[in-house]
């Protein structure tokens, strides 16, 4: 039985399809073979059709994303242990500085069932002799092993360079927590937005404790200043209304495509934001948008009727998400998330009004709670 997910109601649930239970379990013995990095493409395949097979077996969004991000997360470790191995092996001695590597983004939400691009990070510690070029050399030399196997498995390489392979991702904890100090005191919004990233933050592989020091210093520093619930607030300003002043789904209007709805940019970024920040200002550590929504719910930030409001919302939404990038792409997920309105049938229509309109009630809220009208003259 895996670990992390043994007792979980996500695995009970896939053991009341004996196939799909099969084929899963086949796929952990294909990630723990000794030559699986021979075979991550097939891999990867492989887990693109059981995501498919269990989309149409399994109801339930949160076993559908645990089940997925757990089979991800199991592989990004095997990868990182073999680029170890190899390392070692190549320098004929052991590598004993204490690590860990950080998933950030919709992978540490664990809501990257279509696996597009990586957003990683590697926090070591201080090395003992004082020579950290010498220790940083041996990170950046793993860094580029896992993030080339990871994109290999399926993961693309980040456009804005977010992942450890970048110095300004891979630091000793002494330099993390330099860095974030000077990104929080900075007036440049790209240095508040370094550490947005990190509020999507999940520790996977090797020393936890190291990570934990860096996200509680994270949410200090958030508690100490307005900027960067103001600079998100902002930023998700930057991309529209999912609906029109009129109550019409927004749409593009033009060209060949304007009777498209982005369902990325103009629905779910939206309500992930807005619940990302309701969360951190209420000290909420854990990344995935429906635990957030539950914990929420919880210090009754949000009433029960909104929790399941939102909730209904990120499900519709998540689940057209995944089943245009997989079903309608014929098993070949592309980063694609322009849906067609003409070809979603009435009531299709009329489900996805709603959500949206719920996720423009949430837009709202965190517009008036916490933009700072004054801050926009400065930057």
């Amino acid at each position: 039985m895996p670990e992390k997910i043994k007792i979980s109601a996500s695995y009970e649930a896939l053991k009341q399809h004996q196939d799909l239970f099969n084929i899963f379990s086949h796929i952990l013995e294909s990630i723990k073979h000794p030559d699986f990095k021979l075979k991550l493409n097939e891999l990867g395949k492989r887990v693109d059709q059981f995501t498919i097979s269990i989309l149409n077996r399994l109801d339930n969004l949160e076993y559908i994303l645990e089940i997925i991000s757990f089979l991800n997360k199991t592989t990004t470790c095997q990868i990182i242990r073999s680029a170890e191995k190899t390392l070692m092996k190549k320098s004929g001695h052991p590598q004993t500085t204490p690590f860990c590597w950080v998933n950030m983004g919709s992978e540490a939400r664990q809501e990257q069932v279509v696996r597009t691009d990586q957003d990683n990070a590697i926090i070591y510690a201080n090395p003992v002799t004082g020579n950290n070029i010498e220790t940083d050399l041996f990170f950046k030399q793993l860094s580029a092993i896992v993030v080339e196997d990871l994109e290999a498995f399926g993961f693309k390489k980040c456009i804005g360079n977010v992942m450890a392979v970048n110095p300004v991702w891979r630091r000793s904890i002494h330099n993390w927590m330099t860095a974030l100090d000077e990104w929080v005191g900075s007036s440049e919004p790209a240095d508040v937005r370094k550490l947005t990233i990190l509020l999507d933050f999940k520790a996977i592989y090797g020393d936890l404790t190291l990570a934990e020091k860096v996200h509680s210093r994270v949410f200090e520093l958030f508690g100490q200043t307005i900027s960067v619930s103001h600079y998100l607030t902002r930023d998700d300003k930057l991309f529209k209304s999912p609906k029109t002043l009129f109550g019409r789904i927004r749409t593009h209007r033009s060209g060949s495509c304007k009777e498209c709805f982005n369902l990325k940019t103009s629905g779910l970024a939206h309500l992930i934001n807005g619940i990302r920040i309701l969360a951190v200002n209420n000290w909420i550590k854990e990344p995935s948008t429906l635990e957030r929504m539950a914990r929420l719910k919880g210090k009754q930030v949000i009433s029960s009727t909104e929790y399941n409001t939102y909730k209904s919302a990120f499900t519709l939404l998540m689940k057209m998400k995944i089943t245009h990038h997989f079903l309608e792409k014929k098993g070949a997920p592309l980063p694609d998330n322009c849906i067609d309105l003409s070809r979603l049938t009435n009531s299709q229509k009329k489900e996805l009004s709603h959500a949206l309109k719920a996720v423009k009630v949430l837009q709202k809220r965190i517009n008036k709670l916490y933009n700072v009208v004054w801050m926009n003259f400065f930057n």
